[in-house]
């Protein structure tokens, strides 16, 4: 099956991916910097930031492998759990909200999860 995607599709999709890493990563930098100077009192505040911000790059990491990568089956289904799961860790620093299926067992066609994932950016 052959696919055709605009290239200013996959820049903005680029753009958009390393915009939510890069605030991450210069977060976790920012941490680094102040435990180089004296922290005194700081410290147990720098560790709760730098765990946050690893434990958010790594929930947004899972979610991009799946909405945008290769993530998955790549020929069959994929649970509806599988994508709730990332994508409700993803929400907890965004604007939006879904409402998922109860049933999280259930498959879905590859495409069909990674569009709705897709849309949620």
């Amino acid at each position: 099956m052959s696919y055709m995607i605009d290239l200013r599709v996959l820049e903005l999709l680029c753009s958009r991916i390393c915009h939510d890493l890069i605030s991450l990563v210069t977060a976790i930098n920012n941490g680094m910097e102040l435990l180089d100077d004296d922290p005194g009192d700081m410290l147990n505040h720098i560790r709760d930031l730098l765990m946050n911000r690893a434990y958010e790059g790594s929930g947004k990491l899972k979610y991009f492998r799946l909405a945008c990568g290769l993530g998955g089956d790549p020929d069959g289904e994929i649970g509806i759990g599988s994508a709730a799961d990332p994508t409700i860790r993803l929400e907890k620093h965004e604007k939006s909200s879904i409402t998922w299926p109860a049933d999280r067992e259930r498959m879905l066609p590859r495409l069909t999860i990674k569009s709705g994932m897709n849309m949620v950016l």
